[in-house]
């Protein structure tokens, strides 16, 4: 389905690797794919500004005098 709705990336969670194998390969390899670990690690990776260790949700924007 991500395929016919012209999907090019895949974001993935861990969890779901082991079921990679029940993908047809042909299939599998016409994306990119990436897998996350948690809820952060899934925002930043979509959202593609890397990966930022130690920081946890929710994010706070703090006033700058």
């Amino acid at each position: 389905m991500a395929f016919d709705a012209g999907a090019k990336r895949l974001l993935l969670p861990m969890a779901s690797v082991k079921d990679i194998a029940t993908i047809p390969g042909e299939l599998f390899a016409k994306f990119q794919t990436g897998f996350y670990a948690d809820a952060t690690d899934a925002i930043f990776k979509a959202l593609g500004v890397g990966e930022s260790p130690g920081l946890t949700l929710p994010l706070r924007m703090e006033k700058r005098d």
